[in-house]
């Protein structure tokens, strides 16, 4: 692992150290690398574009900006050293974090001493910068979670943070239940919080549509709050939230298969198209679909909502298939095709 290089310095009337600790693991709400406009920067969302000496950084909060005739109009624009390349610049949206991380490499400690950033801060709350042995990391704060717009041009990112409306005709959201210390279900050895992660990544590698934007609550093993989960549904507008879980039958330990959950009755036909659909494809056991009456959740936005049972985890056949990881494959992938089809509706 690199050492960070740390640099303290001045700027203006205000100047602060701050000590900033990412997990590693677990960010990301996108899908693909992706580029968007006539951006020439590819964009990442997801794990493992950032090393642990880059994530757990300590970077400089700054509060000195300029304006130059270079930049333009809505961009934010991020110097870069005489002749980058500009395949080696590497843009990380962690949408989960509100953040934007920038690599750009050959800046040395001094650069953006000798060269501030300028332009438009529209939805930028913030702005630090750090070293290591390859050069600099950027680190944008914004307000909510946003997609990146961006291009190189004479040695400069310009970059802007794009609402997701903005972007795509519909937007899921995937919403993962449990996790950390909050397990949910526990049965045969196997845990709620973690069969529901493992169907939420195989979603992820499976949504197709250019059209659809896709956003996932939680991405690792950690205990994302209610409140945390609305808001990221409402800082996208969601058109569809789907939740995963595992069910349980405190009766009897027969009971196996899947449940599709609707909590409005305009949505019982879409609730039975979606059991189907993922059965046929995933070749699981469909079990029926249930009316439930509206939750915190479901009350916060005006998103088409439904609920996945995935198994039963008082049944041992049922719960175990999901070790298997070319079943949990197959479910994400069915749930990913029955979701952009009634979105396409």
């Amino acid at each position: 692992m690199k050492k960070i290089k740390k640099r303290f310095t001045s700027f203006g009337s205000i100047l602060m150290m701050v000590s900033f600790i990412l997990m590693c693991i677990g960010i990301g709400f996108g899908v693909h690398a992706y580029m968007i406009g006539n951006g020439q920067v590819p964009v990442y969302a997801g794990q493992g574009y950032w090393s642990p000496a880059i994530t757990s950084s300590n970077r400089i909060a700054t509060t000195e900006f300029v304006n130059i005739q270079e930049d333009r109009a809505g961009y934010f624009t991020v110097p870069l050293p005489e002749g980058t390349d500009k395949t080696k610049v590497v843009i990380s949206n962690i949408s989960d974090s509100h953040m934007v991380l920038i690599r750009v490499p050959g800046a040395d400690m001094d650069f953006y001493h000798r060269n501030p950033f300028s332009g438009d801060m529209n939805n930028v709350t913030g702005v630090k910068y750090g070293f290591d042995d390859d050069g600099a990391v950027v680190e944008l704060d914004s307000d909510g979670v946003y997609e990146i717009d961006s291009n190189i041009e004479d040695d400069r990112l310009y970059i802007k943070l794009v609402p997701p409306q903005e972007i795509y005709d519909k937007i899921l959201v995937i919403n993962a239940a449990y996790g950390g210390d909050e397990t949910g279900s526990v049965g045969y050895g196997l845990k709620e919080k973690d069969i529901t992660l493992a169907v939420s990544e195989a979603i992820r590698n499976h949504v197709s549509g250019n059209d659809i934007g896709v956003y996932f609550t939680r991405t690792a093993d950690v205990n994302v709050s209610s409140a945390d989960r609305i808001k990221m549904i409402n800082d996208v507008d969601a058109d569809m939230v789907i939740t995963l879980r595992v069910a349980g039958d405190e009766d009897t330990r027969i009971t196996r298969g899947m449940n599709v959950l609707f909590y409005s009755v305009a949505e019982a036909d879409a609730a039975q198209f979606m059991l189907d659909a993922i059965s046929a494809k995933a070749k699981v056991i469909p079990n029926m679909t249930a009316y439930q009456a509206k939750g915190e959740l479901q009350d916060s936005s005006d998103a088409r909502f439904f609920g996945i049972d995935l198994a039963y985890i008082t049944n041992k056949g049922d719960v175990s298939a999901y070790l298997d990881k070319t079943r949990v494959d197959r479910v994400g992938e069915a749930i990913a095709e029955a979701a952009e089809m009634l979105l396409k509706d």
